[in-house]
């Protein structure tokens, strides 16, 4: 299994394509251990990244299902990540922010 390694700030490693190309983000919450799952793309201010590899980090608001989730602190999320059908097992996956998932909103209480 490949590791997420992106640095979502940094422009040169990432994959941008254009929003009317990707499909619709999904997601699987497990509360007990905030395990997030995330299928096909993710998109960050407006801009849709696909994933290759390692740590990914998040610098903007997260849109899952169409819906924008504002950051403003850094949380950390463990879990799966689901990309394009690839698995990535995670032991760090970084949100530069709050997560609010189902109505719920996550800050960094880790």
């Amino acid at each position: 299994m490949r590791k997420i390694a992106c640095a979502l700030m940094l422009v040169s490693q990432l994959t941008a394509v254009s929003a009317s190309a990707a499909t619709e983000i999904s997601s699987v919450y497990k509360e007990q251990n905030l395990q997030f799952v995330y299928t096909d793309d993710v998109k960050v201010d407006g801009s849709i990244y696909k994933n290759d590899g390692g740590r990914m980090y998040v610098d903007g608001d997260l849109v899952v299902n169409g819906s924008v989730y504002k950051n403003s602190m850094i949380i950390e999320v463990t879990g799966d990540l689901i990309v394009f059908g690839d698995l990535y097992k995670n032991d760090h996956l970084y949100i530069g922010g709050k997560v609010t998932v189902m109505g719920e909103q996550y800050g960094n209480s880790f």
